[in-house]
Parts: C-alpha cells; sequence; structure tokens
C-alpha cells in the first residue's frame, strides 16, 4: 500500500472522529450517526483484533470523558466493538460489506446501551423509550451510513500485513 493512500486512510479517519466531536452535538437529534463506531470498524477492517482493540479502548476513554458518570461504559463497549469487529471481518466472509455494515448496527447499540445503564439518570418509559426505539434507530442510521462508507474505502485502505 502506497503512503498516499495511507494518509488518504488516516485523514477520512480523523475527518470521521472531527465529525463526531464537533457536528453530531450540534445538530442534537435524537437519532444520531455515530461516527466514532463507523470509523473504529473501518480501523478494524484494516488490523488485527489486539489493535482494534486497542484503538477502541482509546475512543470509548474519550468518549466516557464526556459523560462522567457512565466512566469506563463506552471505553469497554468500544473495545469489544474494535475486538469483533477484527475478528468477524476474518472469521466469515473477509472484508465484506454487509458483515461490517451488521458490526457497526451492533457496535453502535451496544454502545448506547452500556452508556444508558451506566448513566443511571433514565428510568421507566425513558429508559424504554431509549433503549427500545432510539437506540436502535440511531443504529440503523449509522449502519447505513457505514455501509456506504465501507463499500468507498474498501479499495483504497491499506490491508493487513502478510508474513
Amino acid at each position: 500500500m502506497t503512503i498516499p493512500s495511507r494518509l488518504t486512510f488516516a485523514l477520512g479517519i480523523a475527518l470521521l472522529l472531527l465529525l463526531h466531536h464537533t457536528v453530531r452535538p450540534l445538530l442534537g437529534w435524537r437519532i444520531e450517526i455515530d461516527w466514532q463506531v463507523i470509523a473504529l470498524v473501518l480501523i478494524a477492517w484494516r488490523t488485527r483484533p489486539g489493535i482494534a482493540a486497542l484503538v477502541g479502548f482509546a475512543l470509548g476513554v474519550v468518549m466516557d470523558a464526556m459523560v462522567p458518570a457512565a466512566f469506563g461504559a463506552g471505553a469497554l463497549a468500544l473495545t469489544l466493538v474494535g475486538y469483533a469487529a477484527a475478528r468477524f471481518r476474518s472469521g466469515f466472509f473477509g472484508a465484506s460489506v454487509l458483515v461490517g455494515t451488521v458490526i457497526i448496527a451492533l457496535g453502535k447499540l451496544l454502545s448506547d446501551v452500556a452508556v444508558v445503564i451506566a448513566e443511571g439518570r433514565l428510568r421507566g418509559v425513558g429508559f424504554a423509550a431509549q433503549v427500545g426505539l432510539w437506540s436502535p434507530l440511531s443504529a440503523v442510521l449509522t449502519a447505513l451510513v457505514g455501509a456506504a462508507l465501507l463499500a468507498m474505502a474498501r479499495s483504497d485502505a491499506p490491508g493487513p500485513r502478510r508474513r
């Protein structure tokens, strides 16, 4: 893989993280696109499970720093998402966009539910609405956007090194 393509991939990941931490909070939508989960799956798509888990942990700590009441929940969820994305990529159909889309949806759903449970501020109907309606809808929207980005980045990003 050439250096320009690696730089393009790194800039794309940086853009996704910038979108996650700047544009997403400004919009304030109930159904949000989680750019961070998409970036994590794109990274996991190209790395080994241990590296993907480490990147997920780092992204989760940054996410948890913004929600101190639930510190650790996002880090744990994104660590599992990173590891699972890298592991499933090699275990199922290689770099299939369908598998990546499912992993993005499940990753978004897992991280949302973990943060809502750890925060403990929602109870009753609010909790049920968040976990049963808003989180799944956000997961589907994130997966659709992620599928488009996975299809675009599939041929451009560096692959795992062979020994």
